[in-house]
């Protein structure tokens, strides 16, 4: 199975996982976030960094990964309270997958985008015996369209003006 993450140009030639906290996991666990089509994968990039300043600056690559599709956990929204994709239950969704990962029952973890309804992300447990099976199919130039870039420089002056 082919999944898509969307990184910085300094970061698309290798699987890396920083260890830092997301929705899905707590700081230390080795988690690579991958979606389902590279269009899932931008659209969660942005919802992290557009209003941090300087998004548009970035030069992004998209990295096809080639994966095991033999043990996938699946949570689906059902299994969720009604706030998950807010900003603050955090606290609630990275004990779901912080319990995956430390299991270490299965490669991947699929998970509902929180910016794109209907998106499917899949988490790599970079601490599972299949691991040494991913591979890194190709990384690419993926551009960011141009018009992006007053919509990411008006929400950088909005959210330093709360």
């Amino acid at each position: 199975m082919l999944v898509y993450r969307i990184v910085s140009n300094k970061y698309a030639n290798s699987l890396y996982a920083s260890g830092l906290p997301g929705r899905w996991n707590k700081r230390g666990e080795l988690v690579i976030y991958t979606a389902a089509s590279a269009e899932i994968a931008l659209l969660e990039n942005m919802a992290h960094r557009m209003g941090q300043g300087g998004f548009m600056r970035n030069e992004f690559a998209c990295m096809e990964v080639k994966v095991p599709d033999t043990l996938i956990q699946v949570i689906e929204k059902t299994d969720l309270p009604s706030d998950w994709s807010s900003a603050s239950p955090y606290s609630q969704t990275n004990i779901l997958g912080s319990s995956w990962y430390q299991s270490r029952k299965s490669l991947l973890l699929q998970v509902p985008s929180a910016p794109a309804p209907t998106g499917i992300n899949y988490l790599i447990n970079t601490t599972h015996k299949l691991f040494q099976e991913v591979r890194l199919i190709k990384s690419y130039p993926y551009p960011i369209d141009h018009r992006f870039a007053k919509l990411d420089k008006d929400l950088t002056k909005y959210l330093k003006k709360k």
